[in-house]
């Protein structure tokens, strides 16, 4: 699995054409949206004709492309994306702004 395969399972996922459980899952954030690790990962792997991850694996193999990883568990409605609420991305944006103050600090 490459970037290219991640890049089209997460556009699938906004399709809602990737399958995933419901309910309580973990879950990466991807722009200003909670994905479903497992399932967007094992779908990327299955366009790189590669075998089925455990979540763990799927997490290992996300960080791996180099994406800004944060993880939560995440309760999935239906097969769509969940999206973060003007509050949630504000929240999210200040967390990011302290990691990157701590990168940069001498």
């Amino acid at each position: 699995m490459n970037r290219h395969h991640l890049q089209q399972a997460i556009h699938d996922c906004n399709n809602g054409v990737v399958p995933f459980n419901m309910g309580l899952s973990r879950a990466f954030l991807y722009g200003n949206k909670w994905y479903p690790l497992r399932g967007v990962v094992n779908y990327a792997q299955q366009l790189a004709g590669e075998e089925e991850l455990t979540t763990d694996r799927a997490l290992v193999a996300y960080v791996y492309l180099g994406y800004y990883a944060r993880i939560s568990d995440v309760n999935f409605e239906n097969n769509f994306p969940v999206i973060l609420n003007s509050n949630e991305k504000m929240a999210e944006a200040h967390s990011i702004s302290e990691m990157l103050e701590m990168l940069v600090r001498p």
